[in-house]
């Protein structure tokens, strides 16, 4: 999900119709993105302004992928963004909600269902149901709510016994609070995310869900 703040200077071009090289002084662009936020910057600037390599002076804050030309917001702050034509302002804003849902402490590998819902007591087991997941077949067993999301899933590969795989929080928020969440409360390991401060060599992975942050999948290493 992208959201875009359009200021009015996005009407201007850091560069002229002719493409001359001029250096802007001050501050071309300013966006605001929330924590958890991506900003295609093909979108919003002109394709001359995009020849050339930006680079960010604090990518705690936020980074530019060059191949895919979009801003990732990762931290509250700001940073500047600089290539030879532009200069552009970006704030991130930091995610201001509440605990979307608590660490469970960690079940064995391969975990019975019996073993799962003995881990689940304290909450309330909504549904179980049969579902086929990237051509496997699960059994699943949904508790809700989780804290403050609506539900988490349990998926238990089917076989001579049903054992544990991965978990999935729907945690009713858009794609953009989950990533902010996650960054606020929780170490970034690059395409997963662990607890901080985690005194255990296994821990809990969080990760996007099917390729989607709508989601969050909660599995093991």
């Amino acid at each position: 999900m992208l959201a875009l703040f359009f200021p009015a200077s996005i009407l201007q071009s850091c560069s002229s119709d002719e493409d001359v090289h001029v250096i802007s002084a001050g501050i071309d662009y300013r966006f605001t993105l929330r924590i958890g936020e991506t900003l295609d910057l093909k979108t919003v600037l002109k394709e001359s302004d995009l020849k050339s390599r930006f680079r960010s002076e604090n990518e705690k804050v936020a980074e530019y992928k060059w191949d895919t030309k979009t801003v990732y917001a990762n931290q509250a702050g700001e940073t500047i963004l600089r290539s030879d034509d532009c200069t552009i302002l970006i704030t991130v804003t930091a995610y201001a909600g509440p605990e979307l849902f608590p660490v469970l402490p960690l079940i064995s590998a391969g975990a019975s269902i019996p073993e799962v819902e003995t881990l689940m007591e304290g909450y309330n087991q909504t549904r179980g149901y049969s579902v086929t997941f990237n051509g496997r077949n699960y059994e699943a067993v949904e508790y809700a709510p989780f804290g403050n999301s609506k539900s988490i899933t349990f998926y238990f590969l089917d076989g001579i016994w049903y054992r544990f795989d991965f978990a999935v929080i729907d945690t009713g928020r858009d794609a953009i609070d989950n990533r902010g969440f996650l960054l606020r409360d929780f170490e970034n390991n690059g395409s997963y995310f662990t607890q901080k401060n985690a005194t255990s060599y296994y821990t809990w992975q969080f990760s996007a869900f099917d390729g989607s942050w709508d989601k969050i999948q909660m599995k093991l290493p």
